[in-house]
């Protein structure tokens, strides 16, 4: 098995979906341990720990330990993921042109090193998945890609379920969220202040947006409207209290009743409910 590693192909994703296949099952796990995981962190590069913690005297040795297992932990779940898709990932690499193949090897490579240094390894099975949509692309963007997967990382498990929420609420589909904020608060045991900052946050990375400047403008053009009839009107009732000849009263439209719609709340931006499709599988489509 170990033999199979050892043969280094073209490229990055190659490598590292074949370690995943062979570290896949339990006697290879047994059998290889932990070169397996050394061999994926080493074609993987970027992995060396932060040396300057090891100067400091007993606090250092035990943070490059955290760091080590942590990043262990992550790479294995990574690979575990990658192995219960493998064959659809490797058809898909495949089908890509070179240019193509060397642009989501780039991609791959920046993912590798966010699992690798991930605070929640829930996250890993929403990076897999986006590494999917991107192996579907006929023209995958690095610099888009980068959005998306930066944006991932600076959420935690809690942003993304209320961001799904907000999703759900938007679009009625099923992604396997929470189906109020109520259930969601109880979840993760949080008060509904908390719920708000969180959202206020998603707000700051673009994720959601602002309904009250779009109602504003729209109530500003029908309150213009409104004064526009009355005006008409009041002009009307002049000319005939003055005497004017053929002078008629006109009574005010509908247009004149405005109710106000703009208020302060967020909901699901284009690009909160762009990243939900591109991280998050449908449910009611499997």
């Amino acid at each position: 098995m170990s033999e199979k590693i050892k043969a280094i192909k073209d490229f990055l994703f190659e490598n590292i979906l074949e370690v995943a296949s062979v570290y896949g099952s339990d006697k290879a796990k047994e059998e290889i341990g932990t070169f397996a995981l050394n061999q994926a962190l080493e074609v993987g590069g970027g992995m060396a720990l932060d040396l300057v913690s090891n100067s400091i005297p007993a606090i250092g040795p035990a943070i490059a330990n955290f760091k080590t297992n942590k990043r262990i932990t992550n790479t294995e779940k990574l690979l575990s993921e990658l192995n219960d898709r493998h064959e659809e990932l490797s058809q898909l690499f495949q089908r890509q042109t070179e240019n193509n193949k060397k642009i989501l090897d780039n991609i791959f490579g920046m993912i590798f090193e966010k699992t690798a240094n991930m605070w929640q390894e829930e996250k890993i099975k929403y990076i897999v998945t986006g590494y999917s949509q991107l192996l579907k692309l006929e023209n995958p963007s690095f610099d888009v890609a980068y959005l998306y997967f930066d944006t991932l990382d600076k959420l935690t498990v809690l942003d993304i379920s209320a961001l799904k929420l907000s999703y759900q609420a938007s679009t009625l589909e099923d992604i396997g969220g929470h189906n109020n904020y109520e259930e969601l608060l109880t979840t993760f045991d949080i008060n509904i202040d908390q719920y708000i900052a969180i959202r206020e946050n998603l707000n700051r990375l673009g994720l959601m947006e602002n309904d009250y400047d779009n109602k504003l403008v729209k109530d500003i053009k029908n309150l213009q409207i409104a004064i526009d009839d009355i005006r008409s009107s009041t002009e009307s009732v002049i000319k005939v209290l003055s005497g004017a000849r053929n002078a008629k009263i006109k009574s005010l439209s509908n247009k004149s009743k405005v109710r106000l719609q703009a208020k302060d709340k967020l909901k699901i931006s284009k690009f909160g409910r762009d990243f939900i499709r591109f991280f998050i599988e449908n449910n009611s489509s499997n």
